[in-house]
């Protein structure tokens, strides 16, 4: 059963920015993390612990680190957790620097802010409506990714060596790649192997690309263009569109990026098999859903351990209606199942979203949850139970 919890609410929290970047996660132990930008800029966590009883707080983390306020004019805002237990919340600011406000996993530590293109002697982000993206990989090693003014993608890297400092690297000339759009979507992820992959739209035609690398210590980063790989459908950029670019892959090994194409606002996904010798497919999972077109700029997605997979995105409740609910795209992982849409908002009987951001996460006890953002600028958790 789906339910519409009020996290703001139920902090008696700070309201966030309606129009502002959103992002949830959770830890190991089953503790949870929402994180969104305020009004004025401080980047907030709605935290709940894995005590039965717990109840859900607002911390202010840029108050708590004494840190630099978020760019509030872009969807920047990135979370992600390391195996050691440390916390790492990306934003960037108004001079276009990328920052990680951190949290080491001793239970003494207080929050820190960390001017990361500071630390690398690195390039401008794009400020306003800049992506961005960070993820650990299983040997420690930190990398957020990011758009350059010349629609450069790039990487900040922290290698494992705990004496290493940080670096940019500019991918797209690494790969000797195509631009991004200027509004492109941007996701990163790494697979078991070690291999890494970012995704982006092109600026030339609106394909959807990937700056690969493999796990091979000498390898070096490739530009695929995988709307082409796939004879598939160019994605589309707009105003009110960016960031509509998800990617992930499953523990069988099997690639996903979703994205969102324009005119017909279908949802489509970009898969790899795990098959070695597999090419890329490009499925509308709208139509395969019998759906309803996508509306605003969020879309995110989940798998969880049953291998079960799960887009979310914003749709109109009709034709002439300015009502937007969430939905998800779901398919089991029964290997002969189809797509279905489900109307999660109406499933809770909940509260509109606004079709701004969204972030979905799924925990340990197959819990499902989905955050976004009402009216009001309060937090909300659709929530499914195991």
């Amino acid at each position: 059963m789906w339910v519409d919890n009020d996290l703001t609410a139920f902090a008696d929290g700070t309201s966030a920015d309606v129009g502002g970047p959103l992002d949830g996660y959770s830890e190991s132990d089953r503790s949870q993390h929402v994180n969104f930008v305020d009004d004025n800029g401080h980047v907030h966590e709605l935290y709940r612990s894995p005590d039965p009883a717990a109840q859900w707080v607002d911390n202010d983390l840029t108050a708590l680190a004494g840190g630099t306020p978020a760019s509030k004019d872009g969807p920047a805002l990135d979370a992600y957790l390391q195996d050691d237990g440390s916390q790492h919340v990306n934003f960037v600011d108004d001079n276009g620097h990328v920052h990680e406000l951190y949290r080491s996993p001793d239970p003494a530590a207080q929050w820190v802010d960390n001017d990361l293109t500071a630390f690398a002697g690195g390039t401008q982000a794009v400020v306003p409506t800049g992506e961005l993206d960070g993820y650990s990989q299983d040997d420690g090693s930190q990398h957020v990714n990011f758009l350059d003014l010349n629609n450069h993608v790039h990487e900040l890297y922290r290698s494992p060596d705990p004496a290493a400092q940080w670096v940019d690297n500019d991918l797209t000339k690494f790969a000797g790649g195509t631009q991004a759009t200027f509004l492109s979507g941007l996701d990163g992820y790494s697979q078991d192997d070690g291999s890494q992959h970012v995704n982006f739209i092109a600026l030339s035609n609106d394909h959807v690309h990937e700056l690969y690398r493999s796990s091979d210590p000498a390898a070096q980063w490739v530009d695929n263009d995988l709307t082409a790989l796939a004879a598939g459908t160019p994605a589309g950029e707009g105003t009110d569109d960016s960031g509509r670019l998800v990617g992930y892959s499953q523990d069988d090994g099997s690639h996903h990026v979703n994205f969102v194409n324009l005119p017909l606002q279908h949802v489509h996904e970009l898969y790899r098999s795990p098959d070695p010798a597999a090419q890329w497919v490009d499925n509308d999972l709208t139509a395969l859903a019998g759906g309803t077109p996508a509306f605003g700029a969020g879309l995110a997605q989940y798998s969880q351990g049953d291998g079960s997979q799960h887009v979310d995105f914003n749709a109109l409740t009709g034709v002439g209606s300015s009502t937007v609910h969430v939905h998800e795209l779901y398919r089991s992982p029964d290997p002969a199942a189809q797509w279905v849409d489900n109307d999660l908002t109406a499933l809770a009987g909940g509260t509109p979203a606004l079709g701004n951001q969204l972030s979905g996460y799924s925990q340990s006890d197959g819990s499902q949850h989905v955050n976004f953002i009402d009216e009001n600028g309060h937090v909300h958790e659709l929530y499914g139970s195991p």
